[in-house]
């Protein structure tokens, strides 16, 4: 797994790339000026020292599902990924702010 295989700084930078080429790829120019407005404080949240081995785990296996799902182009369970993993960053974020 990622999680296995990677240092945790290596593997930021592999998210922020994945993210970027995602955003990139959908031709959206309004996805592109909402995800380039937050990135920055995207970045800042994923290198807070907060986050444990098993949100690393988490991270690693959905970005490892995000992967498979574009290799296979199979936009439903990408969309279904990418809401899910939303999701539980949103709820990391919040969990950090509120404390």
């Amino acid at each position: 797994s990622l999680h296995d295989s990677l240092p945790i700084c290596r593997f930021f930078l592999l998210n922020q790339e994945i993210h970027e080429r995602i955003v990139a790829g959908c031709g959206n120019p309004i996805l592109k000026r909402v995800y380039e407005g937050l990135s920055g404080q995207m970045r800042r949240i994923r290198y807070m020292p907060q986050i444990t081995d098993g949100q690393w785990r988490v991270a690693a296996e959905e970005h490892a599902a995000i992967m498979k799902a574009l290799k296979a182009r199979d936009r439903r369970a990408l969309g279904r990924i990418l809401r899910e993993h939303l999701r539980t960053k949103r709820e990391r974020v919040k969990g950090l702010l509120a404390s």
